[in-house]
């Protein structure tokens, strides 16, 4: 494989702000570079920083100082990616890695409006002498969004110095399949003593070390999500086929659903939602989690006050279909963006938690990894904790493309994740040994419902 060497990226910018040298992915800085870049084929500066090619899956090397910007040429993706960064030279550098995926209603990169070019994600990163970071950047389930990608990498380097910097692209190996999780329910909180004595109830058994315990409401969705685990994965969209073994051809897409789905409504029983023609090929994510959720929230007998329209909004805003805003306690949500955590507290089917932080299996969490509300929709099932029991991620239950209704994890990759404040390197040891080849998200961009009380 042959080796881009890019070489006269450096320049010194005395007059910017180091603190602020690196913008979020979805700035107007970042958004007016992937707009020169995609506008010309050569080396450019624009927005201050020196400006370079590079091609996916061949290495590239450069030498930088001060302010510059990394951009892959646009490429067709199937499938997961991995990106490692790794810097070579003596003097620490931070980056920012961008991912930007073209709207599908554009047939090429040069057409697309400025403001709509879609960015997903900003892994900021500080990145010592000799060490290296890994990415590693997911398909997403949306079809107003198309798989032809680029990936910017801006590097903040001491500008009086220049520093080695590379990056190795491929095609990530699938997600390692996790072994399903024993849950138990936790016990209740003793009643007070009565005023006559009483012997002390017996401790509760301590949970096994593969177990999570989790709420006697967790523990009903966990059950239901569990009972379709090993169904495969099935998305149609757009002319597309996203893990569906045994098609290409379809007319019309498939709703997911693996069994009919009927509630006790404010009009009766009755059978709200049947699975197609295409049923035997499988489910996708927001199908899954509404289909779990569904089959919960009508054994709490929480559909009985709705009636089937109010079900149907419900289904569509859990499907990220709707771009409504739903004032809750004074604030303005986004339907787009929260999606099904959303929707729980919007038909008071239960309630929107403040953080992943409060998350308890059982619950449902919209992951999100653009400023479209492109992303994941997975059922919670504990927390991921690295050898100093810092909280890196979380697991989860959820219809995978690699493989199916499975259990998964991922972690963060926020500057500061809970209880780690401290977490900001990639080469942090700790973290890497429990997240390595995992998806990541931002801390941020994690929304969580929860059915009942």
């Amino acid at each position: 494989m042959r080796t881009s060497m890019l070489v006269g990226l450096g320049m010194s910018l005395a007059t910017v702000d180091a603190a602020a040298a690196l913008p979020k992915c979805n700035s107007e800085v970042v958004r007016k570079i992937i707009s020169a870049v995609v506008a010309k084929t050569t080396v450019a500066d624009a927005e201050g920083y020196r400006v370079a090619r590079w091609t996916f899956a061949q290495p590239v090397a450069a030498n930088v100082a001060g302010l510059s910007a990394l951009v892959s040429r646009d490429f067709l993706v199937e499938g997961e990616l991995e990106l490692e960064l790794k810097h070579t030279g003596s003097a620490p550098l931070r980056t920012v890695t961008c991912e930007f995926r073209r709207p599908a209603k554009y047939g090429k990169w040069r057409a697309v409006p400025l403001k709509e070019l879609i960015a997903d994600g900003s892994y900021r990163r500080g990145i010592a002498p000799g060490k290296s970071a890994q990415l590693r950047f997911d398909d997403e389930e949306d079809p107003s969004v198309d798989d032809n990608r680029l990936i910017v990498v801006l590097v903040d380097a001491p500008p009086a110095t220049k520093t080695s910097f590379s990056i190795a692209s491929r095609k990530a190996p699938p997600p390692k399949a996790l072994a399903a999780p024993k849950f138990v329910t936790a016990p209740k909180t003793p009643a007070a003593a009565a005023p006559a004595p009483a012997p002390a109830p017996a401790p509760a058994p301590a949970p096994e070390p593969d177990t999570v315990t989790t709420t006697t409401n967790g523990k009903l969705v966990l059950d239901i999500a569990q009972a379709m685990h090993g169904k495969p994965y099935c998305w149609l969209f757009s002319g597309k086929t996203k893990g569906c073994k045994g098609i290409s051809i379809f007319s019309k897409p498939n709703n997911g659903y693996l069994a009919p789905l009927e509630a006790t409504t404010a009009e009766g029983k009755s059978t709200l939602y049947k699975p197609d023609s295409l049923s035997t090929y499988g489910t996708y994510c927001s199908s899954y989690s509404f289909q779990v959720a569904f089959k919960a929230a009508e054994k709490l007998g929480l559909l009985s006050k709705l009636t089937k329209k109010d079900i149907e909004k419900w289904r569509v805003m859990w499907f990220g279909a709707s771009s409504a805003s739903v004032q809750l306690d004074g604030s303005k949500h986004s339907a787009l963006i929260e999606q099904s955590a959303l929707s729980i507290a919007a038909f008071k089917l239960g309630r929107l938690l403040g953080s992943l932080g409060d998350a308890q299996p059982g619950d449902f969490v919209q992951i999100n990894r653009n400023d479209k509300g492109a992303g994941h929709s997975v059922v919670f099932v504990d927390f991921v904790r690295d050898t100093k029991n810092r909280n890196v991620g979380f697991k989860y239950i959820a219809a995978n493309e690699k493989n199916g209704v499975s259990y998964a994890q991922v972690c963060y990759e926020h500057d500061s994740v809970p209880n780690a404040p401290e977490l900001k390197q990639a080469e942090d040891e700790p973290y890497r040994a429990v997240c390595k080849g995992s998806s990541t998200a931002d801390f941020d961009r994690l929304y969580v419902g929860r059915l009942g009380n």
